[in-house]
């Protein structure tokens, strides 16, 4: 059974490059046929099923995650979940709380004070956050950062725009690392506008395994919504 495309937004098209279309492949879904449907927002959801339990890519993952938080190259942002339901459309979402702030407020710089100069992570990025290149334009590195275990990262080697929409090139790697998640799959997210949250201007998608939370059931919140959607377009 193919895996299953959840795509929410205008930068998401897996078989056009016409922007705000959702697609959703056949077989989860039992449409026999691609559905579409359109959106505004501009974020973007997948969500992919593993196509082989032990595939190489996820034994990667797997020994560049435990090397990094051996080291301390990569660090586990202790949280708890909360679960929220929303009573008009029925998702329930997880939120992460952090059980302790990393740092103090830092009071305001003093006038005439020079502020740091802003690095790019990705440019280069850390070599032990490093799983492996996607050739020919992207490289897959774990999040240094992480509230989830194997949270990763699908970076395009050269500087983009992360207010770019998603091309076919990205969407194409980001579902092969999809396809590398074992058991329940993973979801895969972009935050490309300014109200997104992104901190980062270099292009880069998101990964997680799912389920998002262990008492939550392992498809997305969301799924039923999409799911009837495309059944209704």
């Amino acid at each position: 059974m193919p895996p299953l495309a959840l795509l929410a937004g205008s930068s998401f098209c897996a078989a056009s490059r016409t922007p705000s279309r959702l697609l959703a492949k056949g077989g989860v879904l039992r449409l026999g046929a691609r559905a579409r449907f359109q959106t505004g927002k501009r974020s973007a959801e997948v969500r992919g099923t593993a196509t082989m339990a032990d595939s190489p890519l996820w034994t990667d993952i797997q020994k560049s995650y435990e090397h990094a938080q051996n080291i301390g190259a990569a660090y586990s942002i202790d949280t708890n979940p909360e679960h929220l339901l929303d009573a008009e459309t029925g998702v329930e979402f997880v939120v992460r709380v952090a059980t302790a702030l990393k740092d103090k407020p830092k009071a305001p710089p003093k006038e005439g004070a020079s502020k740091k100069e802003w690095r790019n992570p990705f440019l280069p990025y850390e070599p032990d956050l490093f799983v492996r290149n996607l050739p020919p334009h992207h490289v897959l590195l774990l999040n240094k950062f992480n509230v989830v275990d194997h949270h990763l990262l699908v970076v395009t080697k050269e500087f983009e725009l992360q207010t770019d929409p998603i091309n076919d090139k990205d969407f194409a790697c980001v579902w092969e690392v999809l396809n590398a998640f074992p058991g329940a799959g993973g979801l895969a997210f972009y935050n490309c506008g300014d109200a997104s949250g992104h901190s980062q201007p270099h292009k880069h998608m998101q990964l997680v395994p799912l389920p998002l939370d262990s008492s939550q059931a392992a498809p997305p919140p969301f799924e039923n919504l999409i799911l009837k959607a495309a059944t209704d377009a």
